[in-house]
């Protein structure tokens, strides 16, 4: 009996000790990342903040089960480590290097050399989706994972470099679905429409903003079916398949930008929310 009790003393004194040691440990972990790559970092369970900080900036912080946040790499990184921090936690990025192919592009020339009234289209446009990008709130409206918004043969993938009519080079920073004209286009995941408007290079466009810095963008469509500042569920209509804005011909363009970096949307799929 006197054993059993020496026993029972011994494990309460560990517990009692533990948990303010623990508490206060610093939580290191190391992760590997690609250009253009997304990843899902779990934290501590007692991490209670609303965001971390990394190089790239300020990231948030999903606190519905254990805590964790979406880290993006850039498609142009230039391949540093790079660090995220926040109380009593140090994640370590480490990037490697990723080979993109090639393709050449022949489009309308207009949509390549810009006239003064096309030009200054595109830098009006390019301050209205910077406010887009950057004026949200960090709440999260994702229902569990993404989908594809379109189940069809992928005709140019993400991270693609391209040459535009042998004269401008440039990136594909998003993925081209097969779409005929007029095919239903559903939403990847809940959120808000934060855009729904005509714009120079991807034509009649949606974003949708699902929340923890992730956009998802639908371009190139004939018509548009919802509107700014509604709320929609995942697979609900927001358009339909075009060939509007700098095309070779009908399909989807589908964008996924995170905390802002454009990013491969296929990592979204595995993602768990």
């Amino acid at each position: 009996m006197q054993k059993f009790f020496k026993i029972v003393i011994l494990v309460v004194l560990s517990a009692c000790s533990s948990s303010p040691r623990n508490s206060n440990e610093t939580f290191k972990k190391s992760v590997v990342v690609v250009p253009g790559k997304i990843i899902q970092v779990h934290l501590p369970e007692l991490y209670d903040k609303k965001t971390i900080n990394c190089t790239a900036g300020t990231f948030p912080v999903s606190q519905t089960s254990r805590p964790y946040f979406i880290y993006a790499e850039s498609y142009f990184s230039d391949m540093k480590e790079k660090k995220c921090v926040g109380e009593n936690v140090e994640i370590k990025i480490i990037v490697r290097n990723k080979d993109f192919p090639f393709e050449e592009l022949k489009v309308d020339r207009k949509r390549v050399s810009l006239n003064k009234k096309d030009l200054a289209r595109v830098v009006r446009e390019r301050k209205i989706l910077k406010s887009v990008y950057s004026g949200q709130k960090l709440e999260k409206s994702i229902d569990s994972v993404f989908k594809l918004p379109l189940n069809s043969k992928v005709t140019s993938d993400y991270g693609k470099r391209r040459l535009y009519n042998k004269e401008r080079k440039g990136q594909h920073l998003g993925i081209d679905f097969r779409a005929k004209v007029g095919k239903p286009i559903g939403a990847s995941n809940k959120g808000r429409v934060v855009l729904a408007k005509d714009l120079f290079y991807t034509g009649n466009t949606v974003i949708v903003y699902h929340g923890l810095g992730i956009f998802t963008v639908y371009g190139h469509l004939s018509k548009i079916n919802v509107r700014e500042n509604q709320n929609i569920n995942k697979g609900e209509i927001l358009g339909l398949a075009g060939k509007t804005g700098r095309v070779t011909g009908p399909h989807l363009h589908w964008g996924v930008k995170v905390n802002g970096q454009w990013v491969n949307g296929k990592d979204l799929l595995s993602l768990k929310f």
